[in-house]
């Protein structure tokens, strides 16, 4: 599962495998960390290589919930944030 194109795309009946297999991609990159909130380092070499991560996993989040979940769940104020738009997806549940 190391290429991202072996992931699913979030749909109404795929939420919990969805889940398991994004995290689990994220924990094999390393960026896990960032679908939960973190508190960015204060030392400048740390925070770009964190912001990249951060983008990383956005990125990751907004190819794989596909178009229709994309437009309701990612907004102008969370769309460089993974763990917003996670924590959002979690608390939905693809009701």
């Amino acid at each position: 599962m190391s290429d991202h194109k072996s992931l699913p795309i979030l749909s109404a009946t795929n939420f919990t495998s969805w889940k398991i297999k994004i995290k689990g991609y994220c924990m094999q990159h390393g960026l896990s960390k960032h679908l939960s909130a973190t508190i960015p380092p204060a030392e400048p070499g740390k925070l770009e290589t964190y912001k990249e991560q951060q983008l990383k996993v956005v990125g990751i989040l907004h190819q794989m919930i596909g178009d229709t979940n994309y437009a309701r769940f990612v907004t102008s104020t969370n769309e460089e944030n993974p763990a917003s738009i996670w924590n959002t997806l979690m608390s939905v549940k693809m009701k």
